[in-house]
Formats: structure tokens, C-alpha cells, sequence
């Protein structure tokens, strides 16, 4: 059902804009739940899985 904030044709396309919309909102979720699964630089520094040997380019 629309909401009247935005021109759809028909309802059908208004239930395609909204599952677009919840893909979104799941996508940013799933990146949320990774960021803080890896958690920071300090935090990966201080149990040694990044060093700054880790930044040097190699040629």
C-alpha cells in the first residue's frame, strides 16, 4: 500500500520500491555486524592481526 510520499503507478511498484528499500536496510545491517566483527586497528593491533610491517609496499 502506498504512503503517499512518493508517485508510484500502482501499488506493485510501490511493493517493489519497498523490497528494494529492506535490501538496503539489510545490506547496511550485515556491514554493521561485520565492522564490528573485525573491530578497530587498535584493537587488531593489540592482538596481533595488523603490524606495521603489515603497511610496508612491496615491490
Amino acid at each position: 500500500m502506498q504512503t503517499h510520499c512518493y508517485l508510484c503507478p500502482d501499488d506493485a511498484a510501490w511493493k517493489h520500491i519497498a523490497g528494494l528499500y529492506q535490501a538496503a536496510v539489510s545490506a547496511a545491517a550485515a556491514w554493521h555486524a561485520l565492522r564490528a566483527r573485525l573491530g578497530t586497528y587498535a584493537e587488531a593491533r593489540i592482538d596481533g592481526r595488523w603490524s606495521a610491517r603489515d603497511t610496508q609496499v612491496r615491490r
